[in-house]
């Protein structure tokens, strides 16, 4: 089966949970920049926000990615310059009728500051 072009990259950052600063207060941390291939992106197009998440969390942008993107929730994502977080788990396109499996969505809310 034919597969998207991924002619994007971006950068990822894994979360690591369990960090501590150097007084054992625990801290966010994450993983060294990694470069992963991207389909592309865009803003949830809807009369309605996209929410997602256990907290509901607006959704600034969708990221379309290819099969075996690695990312989970409170990841960083580098999409063309800005910083964004990852909102729950990617989507998954697997189970539909036509056992195509073109990748999937990661949902993305923008950091500030």
């Amino acid at each position: 089966m034919t597969s998207f072009p991924t002619p994007y990259t971006v950068q990822t950052e894994a979360y690591q949970p369990g960090a501590t600063d150097p007084f054992g207060n625990p801290v966010d941390s994450w993983a060294s920049p990694v470069t992963q291939e991207a389909i592309g992106w865009a803003p949830p197009v809807s009369n309605e926000p996209k929410l997602a998440g256990h907290d509901r969390v607006i959704v600034d942008l969708e990221l379309f990615v290819p099969p075996g993107f690695v990312a989970a929730p409170r990841d960083r994502v580098t999409v063309n310059g800005s910083r964004f977080s990852v909102v729950g788990h990617p989507e998954d396109t697997d189970g539909n009728p036509w056992l195509w499996k073109p990748g999937g969505v990661v949902n993305l809310q923008r950091i500030e500051g």
